[in-house]
């Protein structure tokens, strides 16, 4: 790849992530041989990590084009972390076991000593990754500050997964379908449509319209 592509490029990633994060991430995924995606707003997910079986080498990341960016570095670190122990231990572990969590939350603070993070997020991502296995608590507490950082953030607030019970009646954003979560996983929901009785996976970061019980 010449230079002015790879400028181009990180043109591209500057505008969604902190000003000191564009050359590392560009680095990790050229070096990494990882095709980056940035979508639209998914209703079930923030991003996602894929290998390809039949294309041994071949990986892809993809993460929400409509997250704040350090949000947007969040999620970016979540599939970077998946990356590294799928190159280190394949399919032998699970998704978002202790070799995940490890991975996670050594890149964080590999990020938060390159000082890509304001002081608020990066001190509850430190609080965060300090410890194995991962807090929840801690979790809802670090996106809390980095939500703040939301272009609408004086706005309502919005109401995620994560901010209500099990078996809680709610509608995704642009969805007309009404889902009853039934099963806390760990950054998911087991979700059922109510009409169809189908199960999805939602993610507890995901915005929901709570409804009320007929």
């Amino acid at each position: 790849m010449d230079q002015t592509t790879q400028n181009r490029y990180k043109q591209i990633l500057g505008r969604y992530l902190p000003e000191k994060a564009v050359d590392p991430v560009f680095d990790f995924l050229y070096i990494n041989h990882i095709g980056f995606k940035i979508t639209k707003k998914r209703r079930s997910k923030l991003g996602d990590y894929k290998w390809f079986k039949y294309k041994p080498g071949c990986y892809e990341i993809s993460v929400n084009g409509d997250l704040n960016k350090y949000a947007f570095m969040l999620v970016l670190m979540h599939e970077m972390a998946h990356h590294l122990v799928h190159l280190q231990y394949g399919e032998s572990v699970q998704p978002h076991g202790h070799e995940w969590q490890r991975s996670f939350a050594d890149t964080m603070k590999k990020y938060i000593g390159m000082g890509v993070f304001p002081s608020d997020v990066a001190n509850a991502m430190a609080v965060y990754s300090s410890s194995i296995p991962l807090k929840i608590k801690k979790e809802r507490e670090l996106m809390s500050i980095i939500n703040r950082y939301n272009e609408n953030a004086n706005s309502k607030p919005e109401i995620t997964l994560n901010d209500v019970p099990l078996n809680t009646l709610f509608k995704l954003e642009n969805h007309e379908r009404v889902f009853r979560s039934v099963e806390k996983r760990r950054t998911r929901y087991k979700c059922v449509d109510i009409k169809t009785n189908e199960y999805f996976l939602v993610q507890g970061t995901a915005t929901i319209f709570p409804m009320e019980a007929e």
